[in-house]
């Protein structure tokens, strides 16, 4: 079966030496050319008229074409002045179970309409290399009856997806807890992939926050809280470097604020992360912030504070203008032995070196190694850094190991976690996180992390994980470069945030204050369009029984789970034929399992990753 979210472009079915026209699941410009050959002429059974002509581009319900009229399949994925041989894997996504489609069965009608001739297209030699621009509107062969709406609006559909959460709440799927999630303080929730108008891919990042006590003097705009313990916040994701700081960095041009946060104290950053820190309770009430002071860089520019595990008792805040406002706090510490942009800020190293990591093959002092190594590239070149930061910071945890009394000897990998949670819990740091990227919500804000109570899919389970893996290892995916984003992704999913406030959508059968968000209520909805036109009438909404007569109230769990797997017996108490359920069990066996998914690239990271977990939680045993 094909995806449910359809665009513009055409898909060709060559049927008795005449062409059929469908919409496509890929985004422009792109037309994909399916060519499914027939052996024979087959007499069709047709229960549906054509449908009034529609415009294109069209969300489109499924499965709208038997899965056994297809023998071969061949793909040109064509961009509107290329071949097809130069098209790459950033085009699409398309992915398909290793069991081939069945032959012929006429058990079942097939809702296709009478074949439409073309000479245009008569006079073309399949397979087709391009797609043709064609006049609009189309005639378009689609199985109306399994259009439904997917919110709570409809019972029938809302009854299915509180069996699905149901099942995997009951097989440790999901479950509840504070958990650091992207939100948006606007809609008061948190805000998912499709809830966001950029940044539809970002998860969180982890850093600490080193806090630096300020020292007196204090500066004049802070003088009004010289009473207060205040404390300059640094982020940073090298935690283990803090033995070897030498200075912090502010910017001169950049505001920071200073907040009232729990117990008294004052943290001093930009207002952006103060923002964020609000969120996750580090201040008295949840979102709100009390601004102390305002200043600015300059302001605190030569001020001593106190830093911990730092060999030094006071070290001071240092003018950069590289800094930027949308990471971070606006703050950074200064460890220029190790981070060769700290060193290039500070060539009088010489004087003060501190060695604290040996990295083999550079020594103690790793940093001036890697000046030294491009100096010539520098001086001419005028480019400081010469090497992906990201290439430097691998190379300083992977190889490194440490020299630091206590912990001499042992690597970077095995250390880094242990220091920063001895920084915790002296209280000498916080765990921060924040947005890897900026994010937008649909309503217009920027997103924060926030740290709130929800109930979330534990994607990050270990043996979910190797269930997932095992599933895709034995699909057929088109391109290598997809694959690849599907392994990666699974490696990194950890929890995902299936609880929202409000909205559009269906609550949680056990705790109707929530609503269930929607990359979490679709990812198993093709079992459901399988069995739908005969659950519900014409009509969307689900506001009359089908052909079936079955009420929504009759679907209980028991009754999804005797149509959907096939060694369940009859359930007791129940109210609806068994003869009725045993047509439906048909419907859903002769779709199932799923032959062919296609969807865009942009879904690998999320929903179609999702579905695979899905599928292997709600059918463990099956393909």
């Amino acid at each position: 079966m094909f995806g449910d979210s359809f665009y513009a472009g055409l898909f060709y079915v060559y049927f008795n030496k005449s062409f059929l026209f469908l919409p496509l699941p890929l985004p422009l410009p792109l037309h994909l050319s399916l060519l499914l050959s027939l052996p024979l002429p087959l007499p069709l059974s047709l229960p549906l008229p054509l449908p009034p002509p529609l415009p294109l581009p069209l969300p489109m319900p499924l499965p709208y074409l038997c899965r056994g009229l297809c023998l071969r399949l061949y793909l040109c994925l064509c961009a509107s002045n290329s071949s097809p041989a130069s098209v790459s894997a950033s085009d699409s996504a398309l992915f398909l179970s290793p069991r081939l489609p069945l032959p012929l069965s006429l058990h079942q009608p097939l809702l296709l309409p009478p074949p439409v001739s073309s000479p245009l297209l008569m006079s073309l030699p399949p397979p087709l290399p391009l797609a043709p621009p064609l006049p609009l509107p189309l005639p378009m062969p689609v199985d109306w009856r399994r259009c439904y709406i997917s919110t709570d609006a409809n019972p029938f559909f809302d009854s299915f997806v509180h069996w699905t959460f149901t099942r995997l709440r009951e097989r440790n799927r999901i479950k509840f807890g504070r958990r650091y999630t992207i939100f948006s303080p606007k809609e008061n929730q948190p805000c998912m992939d499709h809830d966001r108008s950029s940044g539809e891919e970002a998860g969180l990042q982890e850093s600490t926050l080193i806090k630096l006590k300020l020292k007196a003097p204090y500066p004049s705009k802070l003088a009004a809280i010289s009473n207060r313990n205040v404390y300059l916040v640094a982020a940073t994701l090298r935690p283990e470097t803090m033995f070897g700081q030498t200075n912090c960095w502010v910017r001169p041009d950049m505001k920071y604020v200073a907040v009232e946060v729990n117990g008294g104290d004052v943290y001093v950053s930009t207002r952006r992360a103060a923002r964020n820190m609000s969120y996750q309770d580090m201040t008295p009430n949840f979102g709100s912030l009390n601004v102390l002071a305002e200043l600015v860089g300059q302001d605190l520019v030569g001020v001593g504070v106190e830093a911990p595990l730092c060999p030094n008792q006071i070290i001071h805040a240092l003018p950069l203008l590289t800094i930027k406002e949308d990471r971070g706090t606006g703050i950074l510490t200064s460890v220029p032995s190790d981070i060769l942009d700290d060193f290039l800020a500070l060539r009088d190293l010489k004087s003060n070196k501190i060695p604290i990591i040996n990295v083999q093959g550079y020594g103690n002092l790793y940093a001036v190694h890697e000046y030294e190594n491009h100096r010539d590239d520098t001086e001419k070149n005028g480019n400081l850094l010469s090497s992906p930061t990201e290439e430097r910071n691998i190379n300083g945890i992977s190889q490194g190991v440490m020299l630091v009394k206590g912990f001499e000897g042992r690597t970077v990998l095995e250390v880094r976690k242990s220091i920063q949670a001895q920084m915790l819990e002296k209280g000498e740091a916080i765990l921060y996180m924040e947005p890897e990227k900026p994010v937008m919500s649909r309503s217009g804000d920027e997103c924060v992390s926030a740290l709130c109570d929800q109930w979330y899919l534990d994607y990050g389970s270990p043996d979910w994980r190797a269930m997932a893996k095992r599933c895709l290892s034995k699909m057929i995916i088109f391109f290598d470069e997809v694959r690849k984003d599907f392994e990666t992704t699974m490696d990194s999913l950890d929890e995902h945030a299936c609880s929202r406030t409000y909205g559009l959508g269906s609550r949680i059968p056990w705790d109707r204050q929530y609503l269930i968000e929607n990359m979490s209520d679709s990812n198993v909805n093709m079992a459901y369009y399988t069995v739908c036109q005969l659950l519900q009438s014409p009509f969307w909404d689900g506001s009359q029984p089908g052909s079936a007569n079955i009420r929504a109230e009759q679907l209980t769990p028991e009754v999804w789970d005797y149509i959907f797997y096939k060694n369940t017996q009859y359930p007791a108490q129940c109210t609806i034929p068994q003869a009725t359920l045993n047509d439906l069990r048909r419907e859903f066996e002769y779709w199932y399992p799923v032959d062919y998914r296609m969807s865009g690239k942009d879904l690998v990271s999320n929903n179609l990753t999702y579905f695979i977990y899905c599928h292997t939680a709600m059918w463990p045993d099956d393909e």
